[in-house]
């Protein structure tokens, strides 16, 4: 299986992972940014590997931080086979 994966990942690997557990949680139109951090988004710009810069870590009501990205780029990555 071929997958294209986002530059923010280490591996195909760790994205495939990754779209497995977010199949059963459901992390929403921001894909996979929703589960980033502004930290490790920081560490991803200053590597030119954050293809979602414009990514916002809101507080939730629940005090909990979901990444989200701007409307015009919540398109998430598909598995090609």
């Amino acid at each position: 299986m071929h997958m294209s994966f986002p530059p923010c990942f280490d591996s195909s690997r760790q994205f495939h992972e990754w779209t497995q557990a977010a199949r059963r949680s459901d992390p929403g139109d921001s894909s996979f940014c929703t589960d980033c951090t502004a930290h490790y988004q920081k560490q991803m710009i200053n590597q030119e590997r954050c293809m979602h810069p414009g990514t916002t870590f809101p507080v939730g009501s629940g005090g909990g931080v979901d990444g989200r990205r701007p409307e015009a780029e919540r398109i998430g990555y598909e598995e090609v086979a």
